[in-house]
């Protein structure tokens, strides 16, 4: 299965994939840099969940329901809603000066702080 995903990562690339493959003469398929060869037996397997990860996030996974997660609520954010919320009413505020009885208040809190 993965010599037949590098013919086809070679016969069809993808602009956004970590992985470039070449075809030699002798018919080998090998990295298109040796310096994008993997280092060590992790490397690859963490360069294909990044490169799924980064596939499902552009939407291009065709096995899955975006519209199903999009229309509903349960996924939100709501404490990042929320706090959009709030910057939007702070920003909007505008500053003042606590009024009592129609006089600003001044002075002292009456709060000691010693």
């Amino acid at each position: 299965m993965r010599s037949e995903a590098k013919l086809n990562a070679i016969h069809n690339p993808d602009p956004h994939s970590n992985f470039r493959y070449l075809q030699t003469s002798a018919g080998e398929i090998v990295a298109e840099d040796k310096d994008d060869a993997p280092k060590n037996k992790e490397e690859p397997a963490a360069r294909w969940r990044d490169d799924m990860e980064m596939r499902f996030l552009r939407g291009e996974d065709a096995d899955f329901d975006y519209q199903k997660v999009d229309r509903s609520d349960e996924w939100d954010d709501r404490t990042e809603a929320e706090r959009d919320i709030q910057d939007v009413y702070f920003q909007e505020e505008e500053p003042g000066w606590d009024v009592e009885d129609g006089k600003t208040v001044t002075g002292e809190t009456g709060v000691q702080d010693f």
